[in-house]
């Protein structure tokens, strides 16, 4: 027996093999009909109002009408009322049917009503939602225990062949960032920040009087808050293109510098912090597919990134031996000059944050099958 409703969602989202669905607002009044009707199990008519649950703002309504020649030999008919007081409940199972039904046979798949009917086991008869709920949790308590690991809590699937794939794998992405900030043991991330990169140099000007410095164990955080904005897929050549923001990332460094620098003598070391805000990054990903144990997995052919900054602040404190003409010079330069500064510094960052990009990627796809990911 079911406890609640969270193991009721639970069970529903393991026995379809379907991502989780969407929770309606609470203030969301609406009525819907699902009508299947089956000729010779070939010809269907299907006439109701499909709930598209991929986007992240919230559902959307269509008008669906799908018609076919031929008398129906059988009809099936689901109908209910929801309103502010049942939005959990009787819309996510609504939404699992639309998922599972409504949409493969309006993407132009045959009806899943073989499917329906091992459930609800009914021709020629209304029944309502809460007999329909009661049967599906019946059916997936059975089936619970094989799918209980099939598809990660990290994981949310989305339909290939779904004209708002785009918009799915948008949210995907979010879903995963969501549970990366948090830690995902199962893929070996447990603390996620602070990022740490061992080393970046810079070189400005030539000659023993250029201008060296030289930025260790460099600690940034605030990387995990970011957003994906964006994916654009071409999902039969796997390709992807995500387009990220970081609303603010602060770091820390060991700093060491020598030459000259505005006409002061610039060697000596100490302490760097940065706060940059309104990072945006877009990355491109190239995979090919590989079978293993009779499943789909990725490989990560090609990947390539850029990023920009909207404003930056930095600079040196507790410089060694305090030489405070250094220390103000140096904080003179860096403030005045922070974007050229990090166009030099940018090939060496880059170069370092797609080490660790890849390093994530390849886990991430060695481990989590693409055909748990997306779903034919």
């Amino acid at each position: 027996m079911l406890s609640s409703t969270v193991d009721a969602q639970i069970v529903l989202r393991r026995a379809f093999g379907i991502a989780r669905p969407f929770v309606r607002p609470p203030d969301t009044r609406h009525d819907v009909v699902l009508e299947c009707r089956r000729s010779g199990g070939a010809e269907e008519q299907l006439t109701g109002l499909r709930t598209d649950g991929f986007l992240p703002h919230g559902p959307r309504v269509h008008r669906v009408i799908k018609r076919l020649d031929g008398p129906p030999s059988s009809y099936s008919q689901i109908q209910t009322r929801w309103t502010h007081a049942h939005p959990i409940n009787l819309y996510n199972i609504l939404d699992i049917l639309w998922r599972r039904v409504i949409y493969k046979c309006v993407a132009g798949h045959s009806l899943q009503y073989t499917r329906i009917s091992r459930i609800i086991r009914l021709t020629e008869m209304h029944i309502t939602l809460h007999l329909a709920l009661a049967a599906i949790i019946g059916f997936g308590v059975s089936n619970a225990r094989q799918q209980e690991h099939d598809i990660a809590y990290y994981i949310h699937q989305c339909q290939k062949s779904a004209p708002n794939v785009n918009e799915c794998l948008t949210y995907s992405a979010n879903h995963l960032a969501m549970h990366f900030r948090k830690g995902i043991p199962e893929l070996g991330i447990e603390e996620v920040e602070p990022i740490v990169i061992d080393e970046i140099n810079l070189s400005l000007g030539s000659g023993p009087d250029g201008y060296r410095a030289t930025f260790k164990d460099i600690q940034a955080y605030g990387v995990s808050n970011l957003t994906v904005n964006q994916v654009r897929s071409d999902l039969n050549s796997l390709q992807f293109q995500l387009t990220f923001s970081i609303p603010k990332i602060s770091a820390i460094a060991n700093y060491r510098s020598s030459g000259v620098l505005i006409m002061v003598q610039a060697t000596g070391g100490g302490e760097y912090w940065g706060e940059y805000e309104g990072v945006k990054a877009k990355v491109y990903i190239k995979a090919s597919e590989v079978e293993r144990n009779s499943q789909k997995y990725l490989h990560l052919e090609d990947l390539k990134m850029d990023f920009s900054v909207k404003d930056i602040q930095m600079g040196i404190k507790n410089v060694h031996n305090g030489n405070a003409v250094l220390e103000a010079a140096l904080n003179l330069f860096i403030n005045s000059n922070s974007q050229e500064l990090l166009k030099e510094m940018k090939p060496h960052i880059k170069k370092k944050l797609m080490v660790a990009m890849k390093t994530f990627i390849d886990n991430l796809f060695s481990r989590v099958p693409y055909d748990n990911w997306v779903i034919e």
